[in-house]
């Protein structure tokens, strides 16, 4: 019995880790570094410096370019491949 409890145990652990490793911490690395890269981004371009609706345009326009250039640096960061 104490046999097959071990086994159980050692089975769990083959599948679990590289489900975990392959699956699991790649979508928490890249969600984890999407929320600072928005974060970021969005405090790095301050609203009130952005009135009109051009303006919103280039905000926008400039927070997508910092939160792809951060996101990268991150998941690199993190020893995630692209």
């Amino acid at each position: 019995m104490k046999i097959y409890t071990i086994a159980l145990i050692i089975i769990v652990i083959l599948v679990g880790l590289p489900f975990y490793w392959f699956s699991l911490r790649p979508m928490e690395i890249r969600q984890g570094c999407f929320s600072v890269a928005q974060a970021n981004a969005i405090e790095d371009t301050n609203p009130p410096l952005y009135q009109g609706s051009e303006d919103r345009i280039v905000r926008m326009q400039l927070q997508y370019q910092l939160i792809e250039s951060e996101y990268l640096s991150c998941v690199q960061e993190k020893g995630y491949p692209n």
